[in-house]
Order: C-alpha cells, then structure tokens, then sequence
C-alpha cells in the first residue's frame, strides 16, 4: 500500500509518502515550497516517486490488519474522513522522527572523529615547531 498525502506545514507545502512493504512502514518527506498544482504532483509521482521509494531504508513493524472486503460507500466515507483528518501521518512522524536522530548519531560520529584528528594535527604541528625551534641551540 502507498499513500502520499500533501499538507501545509509552517510556511512550506510538505508530501508524505507512506509505504507499507513487508508488514513495515517506510516513510518519507518530499518539500514542495509553494503549493503544488495537480500537475506538479503528478510530475512528481512520475519523476521522483520511484527513486524515493526504491531507497533502502529500516521501517517500523506493523501489526497485521485483517483484510475485509468493504462496502465502496464506506470506502468512499474512510477516505473522505482521512482527508479531514490530518493526525493520520502520527506513525509518518515518527518514523521521520527516528531517522533524523540516527542522521544526528551518525553526524555526531564523524564530527567527534574530525575534532579529535584536528587536536592531534595541532598537538603534532607544535611539537614539530617547538624542535624546531631548540635546533639552534
């Protein structure tokens, strides 16, 4: 199942697309900026949307839903429902959520490794000079 679902955030127009493989959700966030025309969107999913969802990336498990044959009436209701309800994206966000902290945890990582090989680039530079300096004598 695939669903991409385009709200308004802060001053940006954000697209959501949830993707359920495996019994996982994997998500992920596409900003537009101004608000997108039906043909942009369209562009979009034609464009972009594989690329994005062919990305190999850790979801959360879900639990199993049994699947029911529905009532096209009520099917027609849920969906209207859920475009009047925007805290359907609550899994969408955390799972965006989970992954900027392990973006953090990487970048924090590698940003520690810089610092320390710097401090020891440093601390060997002035021993260097510091020999340097006493050759004279």
């Amino acid at each position: 199942m695939i669903k991409l679902t385009v709200y308004y955030e802060g001053q940006f127009w954000v697209g959501v697309v949830e993707l359920v493989e495996d019994s996982k959700l994997k998500v992920f966030r596409h900003v537009f900026g101004k608000e997108p025309t039906g043909p942009e969107i369209y562009n979009f999913v034609d464009r972009y949307f594989l690329d994005l969802i062919s990305k190999d990336v850790n979801g959360i498990r879900q639990e199993k839903v049994e699947k029911k044959s529905l009532n096209p009436k009520r099917v027609q209701r849920q969906i209207a429902k859920s475009m009047k309800n925007k805290s359907s994206l609550s899994y969408a966000y955390e799972v965006l959520r989970i992954e900027r902290e392990a973006f953090k945890l990487d970048s924090k990582k590698s940003k520690k490794q810089d610092k320390e090989l710097s401090k020891k680039l440093r601390f060997e530079q002035k021993k260097l000079k510091k020999i340097e300096k006493r050759k004279g004598r």
